[in-house]
């Protein structure tokens, strides 16, 4: 006789056959300080990227919210004496070896377009739904991973009824029936229950042994951990060292100068402290995100980031010289410019002189990096003729030029030649009468 599916399902969690996925779970929100943490935590500036389903005013998406419950009367319980629950707060969380930072295949975008695709199946669609993105880190081994959030308020925009899944283990159970069958369209890894899922996050403080019961001790004593355990240093030193290499190569160059011996054997590498050489240490199973792929991806993301400060240098470089070039274009023109009005000035108080005896204009050399500058060179021809214009105009030895305008104000103008029409006809006297 076959049981009922609850006892179907704890058998086949006690034979480790099911297969729960990517991680989802569920609070509900009933009460004022719990909405007011969670808009503080999805708004918040940590957030890495956000959307919203049914809202038009992003700014004021939990605003909205209250505003249809209000409307539909879901601002308070459906009968005296029960909780209000307003809003749900679920919470996709992915494995770490699924995320582009640990060398996985789900980069932020991809992560919030999967939850909207949850949303979409699991018909929160019709409802008003608030999505953030966070990176969670573990500050026990460093690991992170993405997790999305999603405020999802409980007034159907549609049938303007509450959200009801049913009980909640039911519930429970579809939602992870929807992950599950996600996952395997998505090509992501599902989880087992009870087994350690995660290569990289399997360093648990409950699972670290021996290094876990001394740093228990040194911290009850008031200690540091970097003081309490030699083992504790080595692994944040080869954390620090792997974000700062491109390669293997340059991975264990950089642990010999900082004191650290490695070795590779069967593609495996060993680290050990020079100065507590007695044990090497699997440097996956020192620090998990330093296992395999995850630390191929960390020598990428630092390769990444080398040729990035690269570019930036070369562009700071750039602009230091640019700016450097502009000032020295301006302090140039700025003194000739001060050396062709002193040859004016000197030139108007000589006037009468003859042309040899005035002075003429004194340049400063121009710098080797100006030499073929146009602008340069264009100012420099202007200040030289008006310099010239200037001596010729003021010499006395030179006869008056017939392109002077009269009154001698040094300006030159068109002589206007007489035309066709100015001249007298043939056989016509200046008044145009026939000539006797």
């Amino acid at each position: 006789m076959r049981g009922p599916p609850q006892a179907d399902d704890r058998r086949r969690r006690a034979a480790g056959k099911e297969e729960p996925v990517t991680i989802v779970s569920q609070k509900a929100v009933a009460s004022a300080k719990h909405a007011r943490k969670l808009k503080d935590y999805i708004e918040g500036k940590d957030a890495l990227l956000r959307d919203c389903i049914n809202v038009f005013e992003p700014h004021r998406a939990f605003e909205e919210m209250a505003e249809t419950r209000r409307a539909a009367g879901h601002d308070r319980p459906s009968r005296r004496g029960a909780a209000n629950t307003v809003m749900l707060h679920q919470v996709l969380a992915f494995l770490p070896e699924e995320a582009d930072m640990n060398g996985g295949p789900l980069s932020p975008e991809d992560c919030m377009r999967y939850a909207r695709e949850y949303a979409s199946r699991r018909g929160y669609d019709a409802h008003q739904v608030v999505l953030a993105l966070h990176e969670e880190r573990c500050e026990e081994d460093g690991t992170s991973r993405y997790a999305v959030h999603l405020a999802i308020n409980r007034t159907n925009l549609d049938t303007g009824k509450r959200l009801c899944e049913g009980r909640s283990a039911q519930a429970k159970r579809d939602r992870a029936a929807t992950v599950r069958a996600l996952d395997a369209e998505w090509g992501l890894r599902q989880v087992v229950e009870g087994a350690e899922n995660s290569r990289i996050h399997k360093r648990q403080p409950h699972r670290a042994g021996a290094e876990g019961r001394i740093l228990e001790r040194a911290a009850r004593r008031g200690r540091a951990p970097e003081e309490a355990s030699y083992k504790y240093n080595l692994r944040k030193l080869c954390q620090g060292l792997a974000r700062r290499s491109a390669n293997l190569e340059e991975y264990r160059r950089l642990l010999e100068e900082w004191g650290v011996a490695s070795e590779v054997r069967d593609g495996k590498v060993y680290v050990a402290d020079m100065d507590n050489d007695a044990r090497s240490f699997l440097l996956s199973r020192l620090d998990g995100t330093l296992a395999g792929d995850a630390l191929e991806g960390t020598f990428g993301r630092a390769a990444e980031n080398a040729r990035l400060e690269r570019l930036r240098s070369e562009v700071r470089a750039a602009e230091r010289r640019a700016a450097e070039y502009q000032a020295a274009k301006e302090a140039y023109l700025k003194a000739a410019r001060r050396s062709c009005k002193e040859a004016l000035r000197r030139i108007g108080e000589s006037e009468g002189s003859k042309l040899k005896d005035l002075p003429r204009l004194r340049l400063p050399r121009i710098p080797e990096a100006l030499a073929r500058d146009a602008e340069v060179n264009r100012a420099v021809l202007g200040m030289a003729r008006r310099v010239e214009a200037a001596r010729c105009e003021a010499a006395s030895d030179l006869p008056p030029s017939p392109m002077r305008s009269p009154g001698g104000s040094g300006r030159q103008g068109s002589a206007r030649r007489p035309g066709p029409a100015a001249r007298p006809a043939p056989g016509r006297g200046p008044t145009g009468r026939a000539a006797r």
